[in-house]
């Protein structure tokens, strides 16, 4: 499996300061001295003005050659298909059996370990079974010290077990530079990765890439291990890759693709860089539309992106609404994961959560869904970044 850069575009938001507006009406009334044109640059100008008071910043395209080397290399995920690492598992089935808990009570607990991550269906399918029974040896488990995060995380299929080998463009480097961390499809191994805080007070260093194309970027090989399987997310074993900027949380979105024993996948990457005159930082965050990335005010990271800010707003109204957060976000402050016990709260409140909406302009949008008879949901505010990089991705498949 490789990773390579293949093209850059940079975006770029401009101020449009008073002298640039004045500068434009003297180039608009050159050779007009007629009345009507008086009357229509007086128009025009009025226009402008009004323009620059409602949207100061603009936005445009600068480049299509930026340098990859001034932008960090994406993060890389890579999650096994099976949440239940069967040699990690003997602790927790000693525990129940300890516990006079039956074989097949266990087997289906922790088959249902897998439903608990984000999916379509996953909580439908979890509450089919005996939630009292998964609950009661859920709190058996929590007698020895397990919460559902460190359940979770020992039972994870282990990164240096699925990564036989690595490459940074062309020489070989230790797999151990991925880490084990938390994704919406539960814990996976991450490259490059610094979403949260604790990855940001590592002493780790960003990798960049010098150029572009093939052997320029990461390789690995994998090793899917399908004899341990125990609780899978799908039903032919594998791993389920994506990619995206290394400072936001890893959440599956639609450019991620699942490989199977014998496949061969080059991903080539395209690099989207979105930059902001250093002049619109004396703006409001409302007045630009953007946050830079140490005005973040989020418990989960100090360097603020869009997504995640929509991640934690989402897990705090699961909170507000089920007294419990999903183990798979960044759980802090001694709240509670949501377990076994708390799926009928999460599947009646489905809806509310799944409609669940993302804001940059909370007040003009619920104006557009009263103005257009839309029933608003419930919203999220976060502004977009005034920097950022961000990955278009083309994968390339073939048999071994």
């Amino acid at each position: 499996m490789e990773f390579h850069l293949y093209k850059q575009v940079v975006a770029k938001r401009i101020l449009l300061s008073h002298h640039v507006i004045i500068q434009a009406l003297i180039w608009y009334a050159r050779g007009s001295n007629s009345t009507s044109s008086c009357r229509t640059i007086e128009k025009s100008s009025r226009e402008i003005y009004w323009q620059y008071q409602d949207s100061p910043v603009l936005n445009v395209i600068t480049s299509t050659g930026y340098p990859v080397w001034k932008s960090p290399f994406p993060t890389v995920i890579v999650c096994n298909h099976n949440v239940v690492y069967k040699s990690n598992s003997k602790r927790v089935i000693e525990i129940l059996r300890n516990s006079d808990m039956n074989e097949t009570d266990i087997d289906d607990f922790l088959n249902s370990l897998s439903y608990l991550i984000a999916c379509d269906d996953c909580l439908e399918r979890a509450a089919e079974f005996d939630l009292k029974k998964m609950s009661d040896m859920y709190n058996i488990l929590g007698g020895f010290g397990y919460d559902l995060s460190k359940l979770m995380k020992e039972l994870a299929h282990p990164c240096k077990n699925m990564l036989k080998k690595c490459k940074w463009q062309g020489t070989e480097i230790s797999c151990e530079t991925f880490k084990l961390v938390k994704t919406s499809l539960g814990y996976c191994c991450a490259f490059n990765y610094f979403g949260t805080k604790d990855e940001q007070t590592s002493n780790d260093e960003p990798f960049h890439t010098g150029g572009a194309g093939l052997g320029s970027g990461l390789s690995i090989t994998i090793n899917i291990e399908s004899s341990e399987y125990i609780s899978t997310t799908k039903s032919v074993p594998g791993v389920t890759v994506f990619t995206h900027s290394g400072y936001k949380y890893p959440q599956v979105g639609i450019q991620y693709t699942s490989l199977t024993a014998g496949q061969i996948i080059s991903f080539a990457l395209e690099q989207s860089v979105f930059q902001s005159d250093s002049d619109i930082v004396r703006l409001t965050p409302d007045s630009r539309g953007c946050l830079f990335e140490h005005e973040s005010e989020l418990n989960w990271t100090n360097i603020y992106n869009s997504q995640t800010c929509f991640n934690e707003c989402k897990a705090n109204y699961i909170e507000n609404i089920c007294n419990c957060i999903p183990f798979y976000y960044p759980i802090t402050d001694n709240k509670r994961a949501c377990s076994f016990s708390d799926i009928p709260c999460l599947i009646h409140n489905n809806k509310k959560i799944v409609n669940l909406m993302l804001s940059d302009d909370k007040e003009g949008d619920i104006e557009f869904m009263h103005r257009n008879g839309i029933k608003h949901p419930e919203f999220c505010y976060c502004l977009p970044n005034c920097n950022e990089v961000a990955y278009g991705l083309n994968d390339e498949k073939k048999r071994m």
